[in-house]
């Protein structure tokens, strides 16, 4: 799979930047019609675990297509 995914053009980074990852986290979320949890909350996550929380982001090119916490 991971090969299938390099071919396919697509890339995981680290920490590409909070705002990134918040922009697809509302736009999945305002497509559920589920209510959002505020940016705040996600960067106080990971300032008071940032030795156990790891952003990673999946992007085709310069185009971002997923992200998660970990």
């Amino acid at each position: 799979m991971i090969r299938r995914a390099r071919d396919s053009g697509l890339e995981a980074r680290r920490d590409a930047g909070l705002a990134v990852f918040y922009d697809l986290y509302a736009r999945g979320q305002q497509r559920l019609g589920t209510p959002l949890l505020p940016a705040d909350w996600f960067e106080t996550l990971l300032c008071r675990f940032p030795a156990d929380s790891v952003l990673l982001t999946v992007f085709r090119g310069a185009r971002p297509l997923a992200g998660v916490i970990a």
